[in-house]
């Protein structure tokens, strides 16, 4: 077991709802979609709850015939992850305007999809989170903790299916950043029939989290809090190279995480929610069960990712390269060059290539040369 906080699985899909989201652009042709699929979910304490799970979706003029799906990571929803509200800065959209059906999802606990109620009652949280969100007293109404790595499968299940119906594929392909790195795997050792090609990005880290509790709901907060002046504070400290970030980025980007979530937003000083989440029944066996093609990306100021050639050498399957970019952070897709990662994502999806090869270990210079090993 592995709790991770701020510092049998059944498909029950029952209905989906979609409206046409307000494009970044009221002219862009590459329009957005957003959907809320219903299901039943399976946190522990909840189960078979009717929940919502929010999908965003990208439309691409000339559809290639192929759907990704794109998973976040611990703290930041999809939407704001892959579809930031800037020019240039949209995955989803990249993704979408080479042809692919595109979608990001966000889990449960995040962005637009169901908060369980705890989650929405600031006493429960906890240490600092507790003093970021000005909550006084003890009070703890819910002790326990929220998602888990059997719900998290649930979820990205229910969003899989949704994905091969709305686009009529069988087989997704999965983009995950950080903590979604580690679901994309996980998920396609369990469904590789489901799953096409996968990109990873700043997740090396071979987690050994085997052994599940005894009992869930485990102790501990449902919630865990993000503040603005922490947000920034973190990816200053990765920024270091003199134009790694545009000026003014990391307003853009603390702004969309306040507008992904209203509730958190009135808290203290304006905060963003997430689950806390248990995790188990990630090790080497599921590692080398992976039988899709992998492409590992890494940054070079990543302090998140310190190991990033050690899955990479876990994994058997021959097809994948382990990609080292330099000068960027954690968070590439919101830097400048953020261009060579998503056009690395795309040559992947689409031939399981960079460079055009398929196997090896490769870094990338800040003006875009590279050099394989």
């Amino acid at each position: 077991m592995f709790r991770i906080s701020a510092l049998s699985l059944v498909t029950s899909f029952v209905l989906v709802s979609s409206v046409v989201a307000d494009p970044p652009k009221l002219d862009d042709p590459i329009k957005s979609v957003d959907h809320r699929i219903k299901h039943k979910t399976n946190v522990p304490g909840f189960e078979g709850q009717e929940f919502e799970l929010f999908v965003r979706e990208r439309v691409p003029v000339k559809p290639n015939g192929e759907a990704v799906l794109c998973l976040h990571g611990l703290n930041i929803p999809g939407t704001v992850v892959f579809d930031l509200p800037q020019p240039g800065y949209s995955w989803l959209r990249y993704l979408a305007d080479n042809g692919y059906c595109a979608y990001s999802v966000d889990m449960t606990g995040y962005g637009g999809s169901t908060r369980p109620a705890p989650m929405n009652d600031p006493k429960n949280l906890t240490g600092l989170d507790r003093i970021a969100a000005q909550v006084k007293g003890d009070e703890r109404p819910y002790p326990y903790s929220m998602t888990t790595a059997d719900s998290d499968l649930h979820d990205i299940d229910e969003a899989i299916e949704f994905v091969r119906k709305h686009a009529n594929v069988k087989t997704v392909h999965l983009i995950g950043t950080s903590l979604g790195s580690g679901r994309s795997l996980v998920y396609a050792a369990k469904y590789p029939e489901k799953i096409g090609r996968i990109v990873v990005q700043g997740w090396g880290i071979s987690v050994e989290v085997d052994s599940k509790p005894a009992k869930l709901p485990e102790p501990g907060s449902p919630v865990n809090v993000t503040t603005g002046s922490g947000f920034k504070s973190k990816w200053q400290f990765m920024a270091r190279r003199r134009g790694q970030v545009e000026p003014g980025m990391m307003d853009v980007v603390w702004r969309a995480m306040q507008d992904s979530d209203p509730v958190g937003a009135k808290w203290g000083p304006g905060v963003m929610r997430a689950p806390n989440i248990t995790l188990y029944g990630w090790n080497k066996a599921v590692w080398k069960g992976i039988q899709s093609p992998v492409l590992f990306v890494h940054g070079e100021y990543d302090p998140l990712d310190p190991s990033p050639t050690e899955l990479f050498k876990l994994i058997e399957q021959p097809k994948k390269v382990n990609l080292l970019f330099d000068g960027v952070s954690h968070v590439p897709m919101w830097e400048t060059g953020k261009e060579r990662l998503f056009a690395a994502s795309v040559e992947w999806l689409a031939k399981a290539t960079y460079d055009g090869r398929p196997a090896g270990e490769v870094g990338v210079s800040v003006e875009g040369k590279n050099t394989w090993k």
